[in-house]
């Protein structure tokens, strides 16, 4: 098999969630022209690197921060802390532009913790899955990480020593929080951010661990925020049909809607880490490079994971099972509806049977 360099391992996951976002909304196409620009900057920014990812990256945060501003569907709290963080990143990264040493190396380290979201940094990458429309939403949802992950890929072999473990203990922290948070939504979006927020951020535990950025965290992070774009993207049709449901308001989803029970069953299987997806094997071969050593932080590590667990299945349980309900008419996803997952599922198998040698 031909190696593939993670620069174009980066753009083939942002590509997928490109195609996904469109091919999910084929009647809502028009509305997902001004996504273009964002898809034009993201590879933009895999492309490049110093300064010129960094003016790219403030560009990309100013238009993302204007966004979550013009959402009404963000409540106000978050929305007033996700501009928060979009403004601290921008300041980080403009920093890193202007100024040099550890100054310089700091403004990028706090850029790269709103992207790839790093406790108490995390609320734009809330905001973003959890209020823009479903089409932004999960390409939003995969691009920030990635470029997060790709920009401190070359900055953590250089952070000072003594910077490593307050990173590990936001990370660990930011894992348990994102847990309970997530264990406590009765939305599914609001659920998919919060999930996606406790795993993400144990890639900085790892960062911090090793002092460098692994394959097996590129692995990982493209899996996970294609399986959160998945989820994201086929809950807009029960959205489109029904509104904004609660998790157990419709219920018996697998008997009633069973093109769409199949789909978001698989995802959530994905996310939980079922083994022929990435998710699973990129978790893993974090949690073993090198060979861990038991510590409190991986204790806490692992009860993100079995929390992730817990939580993807009782979403599950209460869209997919149960007493369907007798006074709704339910109307199953037509397969151009279903692509973006079809697309999504496929990209998963791909990088779950990617040899990591061959990154």
């Amino acid at each position: 098999m031909a190696a593939v360099t993670l620069q174009e391992f980066l753009a083939l996951v942002v590509l997928v969630g490109a195609v996904a976002a469109f091919v999910g909304a084929p009647a809502r196409r028009a509305s997902l022209w001004p996504l273009v620009p964002t898809l034009m900057l993201t590879l933009a920014a895999v492309r490049t690197s110093g300064v010129i990812q960094a003016i790219v990256l403030i560009v990309l945060l100013a238009m993302t921060a204007l966004r979550v501003l013009r959402s009404t569907a963000i409540q106000t709290q978050l929305r007033a802390w996700a501009i928060g963080s979009y403004a601290a990143g921008m300041i980080g990264f403009s920093v890193f532009i202007a100024a040099d040493g550890e100054v310089a190396t700091l403004g990028a380290l706090i850029g790269c913790a709103v992207l790839l979201p790093l406790f108490p940094l995390h609320a734009g990458y809330l905001a973003a899955v959890a209020g823009l429309p479903p089409a932004a939403a999960a390409f939003t949802g995969i691009a920030l990480p990635v470029l997060g992950l790709k920009t401190a890929a070359p900055l953590v072999p250089v952070l000072p020593d003594d910077w490593l473990p307050a990173i590990a203990v936001f990370a660990v922290f930011g894992t348990v929080y994102g847990s309970f948070r997530a264990f406590v939504q009765s939305r599914v979006v609001r659920l998919l951010a919060y999930g996606g927020f406790a795993l993400i951020t144990v890639i900085w535990w790892h960062l911090a661990s090793l002092h460098a950025a692994t394959v097996a965290a590129f692995s990982f992070l493209g899996a996970l925020t294609l399986v959160i774009a998945g989820l994201r993207l086929a809950w807009q049709a029960i959205e489109h049909r029904y509104g904004d449901v609660a998790i157990g308001q419709l219920p018996g989803l697998a008997r009633t809607m069973p093109r769409f029970a199949f789909l978001f069953g698989l995802l959530v299987t994905a996310a939980m880490g079922l083994p022929p997806f990435g998710v699973f094997t990129g978790y893993v071969h974090m949690l073993l490079s090198p060979a861990p050593t038991l510590t409190a932080a991986l204790f806490l590590v692992l009860f993100g994971w079995f929390a992730a667990s817990w939580y993807w299945i009782a979403m599950l349980q209460g869209v997919l099972f149960g007493r369907h309900r007798t006074d709704v008419p339910y109307d199953d996803v037509r397969w151009t509806e279903a692509a973006a997952a079809i697309v999504i599922v496929a990209a998963l198998l791909a990088i779950g049977a990617l040899p990591e040698a061959s990154l």
